[in-house]
């Protein structure tokens, strides 16, 4: 399996919405040999507000559900960005059709700007779009893939304490969600599709639980937020929640729960885990 990693960095100068400016995000899809787009390979960026330059800088990852491994039959992918509106639909300002084979083979990253054009949806456009885009080597195995940073440094991890004093110390980092459900009813009456403001909880059985920032407007947020927990039950659990936020509460989106003693032998673990109902049961989207 082969995947191909895309970063959408920022905007400029994209077509004004509102005398305030436009709340953008960016969509991406893919369409393949025959013209139809591939369902499962897709992804939104959160929602930038009241700016005619957006920065996303948000990563994804493609090639989970559809072999870009054959350079014979690769689809074309089409970037798109949106003006968000919680009334009228969503308005296209603009679109990007890249071709894959253009993406370099060995792995090396291409980071250009691409204006933004207009077609059928987008019927008007303006500025340009950034991407970085690369697909990963053959030692970046699996959809979450070995990171290019340090994904548990000493410095900068909320909870951190000496390592040198007589404990045991759990590093959780909560790296992205995906598939969220709609929790945005407004959204939904508005006939745009809806989305969520999500953010995690995290909470390890004695420890002082801790949170994520919230991701706006989106269903599949990055966080890349990391945490560490002093254990000393050989019992405990790793509970993750995920909430949507509102104005005045928090709705319930999905939880999953892990026993420590999964990391007995002090391995790291790198894996999606599926979210369920508050009982622990039924699938609960994400």
């Amino acid at each position: 399996m082969r995947i191909l990693k895309v970063t959408v960095v920022e905007a400029e100068n994209v077509v004004q919405c509102e005398t305030t400016g436009t709340d953008s995000y960016a969509e991406i899809k893919f369409i393949d040999l025959v013209g139809r787009e591939i369902k499962k390979e897709s992804a939104k960026t959160s929602v930038i507000s009241n700016t005619l330059s957006p920065v996303w800088n948000e990563e994804f990852e493609f090639g989970e559900h559809y072999d870009l491994s054959h350079a014979d039959h690769l689809p074309k992918m089409k970037v798109r960005v949106w003006d968000w509106n919680r009334i009228q639909k969503h308005t296209c300002i603009g679109v990007v059709t890249m071709e894959l084979e253009a993406v370099d083979e060995s792995g090396r990253e291409s980071d250009a700007w691409y204006p933004l054009q207009k077609d059928k949806i987008a019927t008007k456009a303006s500025g340009r779009i950034r991407l970085k885009m690369r697909f990963l080597t053959d030692d970046e195995s699996g959809y979450v893939t070995k990171p290019s940073y340090d994904p548990f440094p000493f410095e900068g991890v909320e909870g951190y304490e000496d390592p040198s004093q007589p404990q045991n110390e759990l590093w959780v980092r909560v790296v992205q969600a995906r598939s969220l459900r709609v929790m945005d009813s407004r959204s939904i009456l508005a006939g745009s599709g809806g989305s969520s403001d999500p953010y995690a909880y995290v909470s390890v059985t004695g420890c002082e639980a801790r949170r994520t920032s919230v991701r706006k407007k989106t269903l599949e947020p990055i966080w890349n937020e990391q945490f560490a927990f002093a254990v000393t039950d050989p019992e405990a659990f790793l509970d993750v929640w995920v909430y949507d936020e509102d104005q005045f509460s928090s709705d319930f989106m999905g939880k999953f729960s892990l026993p420590l003693s999964r990391f007995e032998e002090r391995k790291r673990l790198r894996q999606w885990f599926k979210l369920l109902d508050k009982k622990g049961e039924a699938a609960a989207g994400g």
